[in-house]
C-alpha cells in the first residue's frame, strides 16, 4: 500500500513535536533541526532531565525538556496531550508508543532499524487508519536511504529487474548510542555464514570509497523491499576500515553465544560503542540488475550516520506537518518520491551519486 491508496486527510500544520530519546545519538542532532521546521514547540524527552535540557538549549525557537519514561502510561499520556507529532528514537519492540499515538491521533515517525519494532508498528495499521493518522517507518540510513535508492534504481533500470544489491558502509569512528551498538551486535549474531547459508561476501563498489568486501547482514529493508519490488534483495554491510570488517565478520561465531547469554549482549554493545578505528563518513549504494545484464546504480555519501538519520527524520516531520497525507502506516519509500526526497537532502550535506547502464559484476 502506498500513500495514494487512501484518500488524503487534512492535517493541522501547527502543533508541537515530541522527540522520545531526544538526548541520544540521533535525538541530539534531530531536535535543533526540528526547531527550524516545526511550527510549534520541540519537546525533548529523555529519562535524564539534565541531558534533555542540554539538548533543548540548542534548539532555536520554542523548546522544552521533560523527563519521561515512554513506557509509563500516565507520563506518556500527559506528554502526548499537546503535541501533533512524535519522533520515536527509542526501541519499542511491542509498538506501545505507536499504539498510544494512534489512539490519540498523533502523527508518528520511528527511526528504528529493528524488524521486530517495525513489525509491531505495522500491526497497528488498523488503529492509525481508524484515527485518521499517519505513521512513517524506515526513517534513517538503513533502512531509509537504502529503501529510496533501491526503489529509484529499479525505476531507472532500462529492463525488467532480476535482483537488487544494496551495500552499506559505516564509519567506525562515529560515536553510536547503546541501542545502535546493541542492534549491530545482535545483527552480527544473526548474520548468515557460508555460501550455503547465503552468507557469502560480495565486492561492492561504494562511491568515494571504492570496492570493498561487504557481507550479508539482516537489515530490515530487505523483507519490505522484496515484497514491494517483487525481486530478490540482499543488503550487505562493511566498515570504512577493511581490517575491522574482516575481523568483525570472522568473529560472528564467537558473538552468537555472547549475545545469547543474559547481559553479555549489553557488554558486547558497550565495547563496540567505544571502538574508534576509522572515520565518521558513510556510504550507501543500491544497484538494480536486469536479466539482460544491464544495471542502474545510485548511492549517497555523507558524514555521520546519526546526523544523516536526523536529517531524514526532520525532513519527514516537515512534510507531515506542512500538508495533507493519508492515514495508515508507511515505509519511507511509500511516503515520498525517492529522487525528489534524496535531492532535498543534498542541500544539507549528503552527496548523490549516479551511474546507469553498467555491467552487473
Amino acid at each position: 500500500m502506498t500513500t495514494r491508496d487512501v484518500p488524503p486527510r487534512e492535517v493541522d500544520p501547527g502543533g508541537s513535536c515530541l522527540v522520545l530519546g531526544g538526548a541520544g545519538a540521533v535525538g541530539r542532532h534531530l531536535a535543533p533541526m526540528l526547531g527550524q521546521v516545526v511550527p510549534g514547540v520541540v519537546v525533548v524527552a529523555s529519562r535524564c532531565r539534565h541531558r534533555a535540557a542540554a539538548v533543548a538549549a540548542t534548539v532555536q525557537g520554542g523548546s522544552t525538556a521533560v523527563q519521561l519514561d515512554p513506557h509509563d502510561p500516565i507520563a506518556l499520556s500527559e506528554a502526548l496531550r499537546d503535541v501533533g507529532t512524535v519522533v520515536n528514537c527509542v526501541e519499542d519492540p511491542e509498538g506501545w508508543v505507536a499504539g498510544r499515538c494512534a489512539e490519540r491521533g498523533v502523527r508518528y515517525v520511528d527511526i528504528s532499524a529493528s524488524a521486530e519494532v517495525l513489525g509491531a508498528v505495522e500491526a497497528r495499521r488498523a488503529d492509525f487508519l481508524r484515527s485518521g493518522t499517519t505513521a512513517v517507518l524506515s526513517v534513517g540510513v538503513a533502512p531509509g536511504l537504502t529503501n529510496l535508492l533501491a526503489t529509484h534504481a529499479v525505476s531507472r533500470l532500462a529492463e525488467a529487474p532480476a535482483r537488487v544489491e544494496i551495500g552499506v558502509l559505516l564509519g567506525t569512528g562515529e560515536a553510536h548510542g547503546a541501542a545502535g551498538a546493541r542492534w549491530t551486535a545482535e545483527g552480527l549474531a544473526a548474520a548468515p555464514r557460508g555460501r550455503g547459508a547465503g552468507g557469502n561476501p560480495r565486492l561492492t563498489r561504494f562511491p568515494e570509497f571504492g570496492a570493498r568486501r561487504a557481507y550479508p547482514f539482516p537489515f530490515s529493508d530487505q523483507e519490505h523491499l522484496r515484497a514491494t519490488l517483487g525481486v530478490p534483495v540482499t543488503t550487505r554491510l562493511c566498515f570504512d576500515n577493511p581490517a575491522v570488517t574482516a575481523a568483525v565478520f570472522r568473529a560472528r561465531r564467537a558473538v552468537r553465544p555472547l549475545v545469547a547469554r543474559l547481559g553479555a549482549g549489553e557488554r558486547v554493545a558497550a565495547t563496540a560503542g567505544r571502538v574508534r578505528l576509522g572515520g565518521s563518513r558513510f556510504a550507501v549504494v543500491a544497484e538494480a540488475v536486469g536479466a539482460g545484464g544491464g544495471s542502474a546504480r545510485f548511492g549517497v555519501t555523507g558524514d555521520g550516520q546519526s546526523r544523516a538519520t536526523a536529517l531524514v527524520a526532520a525532513r519527514v516531520v516537515e512534510l507531515m506537518t506542512s500538508g495533507a497525507h493519508p492515514p495508515g502506516v508507511f515505509h519511507l519509500d511509500q511516503f515520498v518520491e525517492p529522487a525528489r526526497f534524496l535531492s532535498s537532502l543534498t542541500d544539507a550535506g549528503l552527496r548523490w551519486h549516479e551511474r546507469r547502464n553498467v555491467g552487473s559484476g
